[in-house]
Formats: structure tokens, C-alpha cells, sequence
């Protein structure tokens, strides 16, 4: 009992610095999916505020810790570095936190909505790729996630009226313009 604890203590300690291949040995091992929740998500914040946020994903990601922690507060620095790989694993195997950071990117399409209010915050980060988060990539990733976690699109109001409005405009185009059609 407590020898185990703190074992677990001590390789919470060591696991965000070795290699991803180890994570699910150590975690087995030292059995961490029986330590305390709030133990390591305590861990897993304290990794995050240290910036440290790709190790604090995957940390929770292997734990299963994401449903109960802040979608949003997790992903953004990583949207942030262009790991929306990571990104889509951490909400992998929770619907509702599809459906949450769905509605997150979506309202970040909002027409009157400014990015740069999200990425300010972020602006030490290393590896920071703020052109990444312009509307058409958020757009583009949006219906990649709605196809691939089969996510009913009326979830995402913004960014389906801005794929009519485009297509509105390409067919104007066209027509007036062209006068092709």
C-alpha cells in the first residue's frame, strides 16, 4: 500500500521525461490507473503550468484522465504547436469531448471572433504556429472531425454557414463573373 504509493509518487516523477514508448510499461508496472485521481491530475496540471502540454496530454491520454479535465484549457496550446494528431487522441474515446471541442473550434469560426484573443495567451509557447489557426485550416479540421467522429454537423452552425456561404459565392462567381454557368 504505501511502499506502492510511493513508488508511484516517484515514477510520476520521471514518466514526462521518457519516451513515449515506456509510458504504458511504467503505467502498468507501477500500477498508476489505481493511484489516487486527484493525485495525478494534480501531476498532470503541474506538467501543464509548467508548459510542459504535449507530456501533460499523453500523460492523460494513457491515464484516462481527460473527462475530468478542461477540453479547451488542454488542446489549445496544442492546436496551438499544429499536434492536432494529439489533439484527436485525447478525445478519441469520449463523445463528449468530440462534441466539446467541436463547439470550441466552431465558435472560433464565429465571423466576429479574433483568434489572436486565444493565442496571445500563448505566446512563449515553443514551436508556436498561430497561422495555423486561421478560419479555413480551423474550417478544414472541423470537417475532418465531424467526419471522423461522426459528429452530427448541426453542432457546428458557423463553420457549415461559411462552407454555404463560400460555395454561394464560388457558383456567383461563376455565373456573373465568369458567366460560365
Amino acid at each position: 500500500g504505501t511502499k506502492l504509493k510511493k513508488l508511484q509518487a516517484r515514477v510520476l516523477g520521471i514518466l514526462s521525461q521518457c519516451p513515449a514508448n515506456l509510458l504504458d510499461p511504467l503505467i502498468s508496472i507501477y500500477q498508476l490507473h489505481t493511484a489516487d485521481r486527484n493525485y495525478l491530475l494534480g501531476h498532470v496540471s503541474h506538467l501543464y503550468h509548467n508548459g510542459d502540454y504535449k507530456e501533460a496530454v499523453m500523460l492523460s491520454i494513457k491515464l484516462k484522465l481527460q473527462p475530468d479535465q478542461d477540453v479547451e484549457k488542454m488542446c489549445t496550446p496544442l492546436l496551438l504547436q499544429d499536434k492536432t494528431n494529439l489533439v484527436e487522441d485525447y478525445v478519441g474515446d469520449y463523445p463528449e469531448l468530440q462534441s466539446k471541442l467541436l463547439q470550441i473550434l466552431d465558435t472560433w469560426c464565429e465571423p466576429g471572433f479574433n483568434i489572436r484573443d486565444i493565442t496571445r495567451q500563448y505566446q512563449g509557447l515553443s514551436r508556436y504556429k498561430p497561422e495555423k489557426l486561421n478560419r479555413r485550416t480551423l474550417s478544414k479540421l472541423v470537417f475532418r472531425l465531424l467526419d471522423r467522429f461522426n459528429v452530427d454537423p448541426a453542432l457546428c452552425p458557423n463553420v457549415i454557414n461559411q462552407r454555404h456561404l463560400r460555395t454561394l459565392n464560388y457558383l456567383f462567381y461563376k455565373r456573373f463573373v465568369e458567366k460560365t454557368m
